[in-house]
């Protein structure tokens, strides 16, 4: 059962039931949020589209003891619960984790939420911009001298929406062999903590924050940096290992650069001027042809429109051409988890608000009585057209 709303619950769940796991999203009457983004659809924003296959929707007031009832049924018979509110709603509500576990004790019961459910910080509002802030990353993002900047990716709802995954999978084993499920408690900016393991290396052995711009993977050193081409195109030189900046070297005629390699401070600016001044000579296309054969790690910056045709991505399938039934053709990214014996493929597109609550409700036990009860304690909104 999916209680969350916006990107990092619906994220976490999609892959789930991408891999076959059966989720019911339950929405509140009015629908959740994402719905009414723009750009529009014909029935839902594109962004809630893009997060929300493999799902069924069940529209319930959650306040009602109509729909009390019905989650109280629901969550017997359901593995997981995930739910992206502040602590201590779901409690109030009724439907927190005791009496999710009185009801199922196998149940495994995900809150993902901003702060996570204890700390000082666990009932103040929050998104993406203000965990990445707190947790030192937007720091590691500016440039050297410069302001920092907020880019269109959500690093921390994107991080904990796979903590989150990872986490439920860990809990739902542990639960088929101890016979009882966990609370597994999961923060945005726990998560955004977990993936800066470089830049804390730079501070576990200094006592002191990288410097903004000054290390390796910022461009600090000519081997590993951003060049503008003649056309005004960008490349992306991940020569890291020496081998691949002493391949680059030979290839462009400057051996004399190979000591630069992994150097910083004057010697390594000098060299990435220098750097800057050969890959102006020529257009990013011609650059690709004169690197297409040899091992040095360049790459062509693309935006998302060109990223579609990309033969890698073609030929690992991750953007795929679905019809759906409200929508017509849409372009959906691909689970990114490949494995043997499993064949993925999108056989529901984004429900819509309330699609599924007769079928879920008839799944579940209760009697076209019980349904059009609630139907009339206006508990549940079914939209036939």
């Amino acid at each position: 059962m999916d209680f969350s709303k916006l990107m990092p619950g619906p994220m976490c769940t999609q892959l789930l039931g991408d891999l076959g796991a059966e989720i019911i999203k339950v929405e509140p009457l009015d629908g959740e949020p994402t719905r009414f983004a723009v750009p529009r659809g014909k029935h839902s924003s594109e962004a809630f589209q893009q997060l929300n296959r493999h799902k069924k929707s069940i529209a319930l007031d959650l306040k009602s003891a109509e729909s009390a009832k019905i989650i109280e049924r629901l969550v017997q018979g359901v593995d997981i619960v995930i739910e992206t509110f502040r602590p201590g709603v779901m409690d109030k509500l009724g439907f927190g984790y005791e009496s999710a576990t009185f009801w199922n004790p196998r149940v495994v019961y995900c809150s993902l939420s901003s702060w996570g459910k204890d700390g000082p910080y666990k009932n103040k509002p929050g998104h993406d911009s203000n965990y990445l802030s707190y947790s030192g990353l937007l720091d590691q993002l500016a440039p050297e001298d410069g302001k920092p900047h907020l880019v269109n990716l959500q690093f921390s709802d994107i991080a904990g929406a796979y903590t989150a995954a990872i986490g439920l999978l860990a809990a739902v084993i542990s639960a088929k062999e101890i016979g009882r499920g966990r609370h597994v408690d999961i923060s945005m900016m726990d998560s955004s903590v977990g993936t800066a393991s470089i830049p804390f290396a730079h501070f576990a052995a200094t006592g002191e924050a990288p410097e903004r711009g000054n290390d390796i993977l910022s461009g600090a050193t000519a081997n590993y940096n951003l060049y503008e081409t003649k056309d005004g195109k960008f490349m992306a030189l991940g020569a890291f290992e020496k081998k691949f900046w002493v391949n680059f070297c030979e290839q462009i005629g400057r051996t004399d650069l190979i000591s630069a390699h992994l150097q910083a401070g004057e010697e390594g600016e000098k060299a990435t001027a220098e750097t800057q001044k050969i890959f102006k000579s020529k257009t990013a296309s011609e650059w690709e042809k004169i690197f297409k054969d040899h091992e040095v790690c360049l790459s062509r910056l693309r935006n998302l429109k060109e990223a579609i045709n990309d033969p890698q991505l073609k030929a690992r399938n991750m953007f795929v051409k679905v019809n759906d039934p409200w929508e017509g053709k849409k372009d959906l990214i691909a689970c990114p988890i490949k494995m043997s014996d499993f064949e993925f493929e999108i056989s529901q597109t984004a429900p819509r608000l309330g699609e599924h609550t007769r079928e879920i409700l008839h799944k579940f036990g209760f009697s076209e009585q019980e349904i059009q009860y609630a139907d009339s304690k206006d508990a549940i909104r079914i939209l036939e057209s």
